[in-house]
């Protein structure tokens, strides 16, 4: 996995979500907003009629971290 952002970089899951702070960055008159998105690049679900996972491990991996994090979680 490499970072992109703010300078890129050798990453990893692990590291990467306990850097992201994110109590200390939430403003205190509102919340602090995080989203995870795993896309295809048509924007279609299914092949051949079949649907599957659309994410690798890593995203799940991923967005365990986050919902560990959270306070609240939205899905949709």
């Amino acid at each position: 996995m490499r970072r992109l952002y703010p300078e890129a970089a050798p990453a990893s899951i692990a590291r990467t979500l306990a850097e992201l702070e994110l109590r200390e960055r939430a403003p205190a008159e509102r919340p602090y907003v995080v989203t995870n998105f795993a896309v295809t690049i048509d924007g279609h679900a299914t092949i051949g009629g079949l649907a599957g996972q659309i994410g690798s491990e890593r995203d799940t991996e991923t967005l365990m971290g986050l919902r560990e994090r959270a306070d609240a979680v939205l899905v949709g």
